[in-house]
């Protein structure tokens, strides 16, 4: 374990494999995490763990040279104040599994490229708690050539909220056939292509778990955003909330899922809980107006001022 309050808590320069057997774990770093320069070449096997939180450092993984995160690789990032993993010069392939902001913020943005990415059709990443953009693929001030490949599986916001946008493409971005891109909880923008050239042959699901029930149901219970709880689990209405719901269903012969639909208005946590603002609602409405006209449900049931506001817009 790296336990130091120096600017970087592992920088290569040379060759480094971290094989089977191996761990790495590192805290505090007031800069960097892992740092691995231009002339480095890393590969990563097994488990390499990144928590700077108490450190404040700016990257998680700052990589300039070549990365490879093999199939019995993980790496798990947490707690950096501006980007969890940032790919600015280099080559970074995925095999095996990035885990990016699971337990604590990782800064403006989960993932940020500016050069080469690599995600293989066996590689899976996941990113949550970005607070601008989940994945930002960007050529940056020098428009180097930026490209970015996915052949595997990408998860932007399944947990938790990861700012306005979940993916920002400015670059050169290509979903393979194989490859599978899930986006929830961003605030504005699902998937944004700006300045790019977005190619998909794959499976691009935006806003999947926002509620759930049946497709067409007669009746949606609209609450006003998710809790903590229900950030966690990726549903509506759990805890001790969800029982008094499904209680109230029961007492007139009904249930969630069985010609019933279960949605927020906002469809990504308010910081602190707090009850979600007029802009908040305004973002999300046309959301959930898409939701009400799939759904086309005979009755609406309205949970909260915020529900109340989104629908009636009062």
């Amino acid at each position: 374990m790296l336990d130091t309050e120096a600017p970087f808590g592992l920088g290569n320069e040379a060759t480094f494999n971290n094989v089977n057997g191996g761990e790495i774990r590192i805290e505090h770093s007031t800069d960097i995490g892992l740092f691995n320069d231009g002339a480095g070449n890393f590969t990563n096997s097994t488990i390499i763990t990144i928590d700077i939180s108490d450190g404040a450092g700016q990257y998680g993984l700052l990589n300039w040279g070549t990365f490879q995160n093999d199939g019995g690789g993980e790496i798990h990032i947490d707690g950096s104040a501006s980007a969890g993993l940032y790919n600015q010069y280099g080559l970074f392939t995925n095999v095996g599994k990035v885990m990016i902001g699971s337990t604590a913020g990782v800064g403006d943005y989960g993932l940020l490229n500016e050069f080469k990415f690599d995600n293989n059709s066996d590689g899976e990443i996941s990113i949550d708690r970005s607070a601008t953009i989940g994945l930002y693929n960007w050529r940056g001030i020098d428009y180097q050539d930026c490209a970015f490949t996915n052949a595997g599986k990408i998860s932007i916001g399944s947990t938790t909220a990861v700012g306005t946008h979940g993916l920002q493409n400015e670059a050169d971005f290509d979903n393979a056939g194989s490859g599978e891109i899930q986006i929830d909880r961003s605030t504005t923008c699902g998937l944004r292509n700006m300045n790019g050239v977005f190619t998909n042959a794959g499976k691009i699901t935006i806003g999947s778990i926002a509620g759930v029930g049946a497709e067409r149901a007669d009746w949606l219970s609209l609450g006003e955003g998710p809790g903590a709880e229900e950030d966690a689990r990726g549903e509506p209405f759990v805890g001790q909330a969800g029982k008094l719901l499904d209680a109230m269903l029961a007492a007139i012969d009904l249930r969630r899922g069985d010609n019933v639909y279960i949605a927020n208005a906002v469809k990504c946590r308010p910081p602190g809980n707090r009850t979600p603002e007029a802009a908040e609602i305004d973002a999300c409405r046309p959301y959930l107006r898409r939701q009400i006209a799939m759904i086309r449900p005979k009755l609406i049931v309205l949970l909260g001022r915020a529900a109340m506001q989104a629908v009636l817009q009062d």
